[in-house]
């Protein structure tokens, strides 16, 4: 158990837990997404230097972001791998059994894409919030070294 209360969607008639998983990480990758840039590639805006915007009262210049819909769809076709993947048989085992963000963009409904977001979005924020409890979780080198 992970502790971390995950997002749930319906997409296409598929109801789908969404997870920014080791998973999702690895498939990202072979999808030829950089995880480090996730959310400048999914920001619905732009600061001039490529990175994210997400205060609707910046003042900043910005620019649209012409892909954030693409890359929102494929990132989520990533975080929800693990509803595809047959861990049952381990030697046929393949993240690539997940559907392509074409599939999903194809079954989803005229209102799914603003749930999609809203679910990718929080997907990650639980994921950095369950990382930095982790990371307070382990004593600091100095704290292990005096005991």
């Amino acid at each position: 158990m992970t502790g971390i209360d995950h997002p749930v969607v319906t997409v296409g008639g598929h109801t789908l837990t969404v997870k920014f998983s080791l998973a999702a990480q690895i498939l990202m990758r072979r999808r030829g997404l950089d995880i480090r840039r996730i959310p400048s590639l999914i920001a619905p805006r732009l600061h001039a230097d490529g990175g994210a915007c997400l205060d609707q009262k910046c003042e900043q210049a910005h620019t649209p972001n012409p892909d954030a819909e693409s890359n929102i769809m494929q990132v989520f076709a990533c975080m929800v791998v693990h509803e595809f993947v047959k861990l049952d048989a381990p030697s046929v085992t393949t993240l690539d059994a997940a559907p392509s963000a074409d599939y999903w963009a194809a079954v989803a409904g005229p209102d799914d894409f603003a749930r999609i977001e809203v679910a990718v979005w929080t997907a990650m924020g639980k994921a950095l919030e369950a990382r930095r409890a982790r990371l307070q979780a382990v004593p600091s080198p100095a704290v292990s070294l005096a005991s």
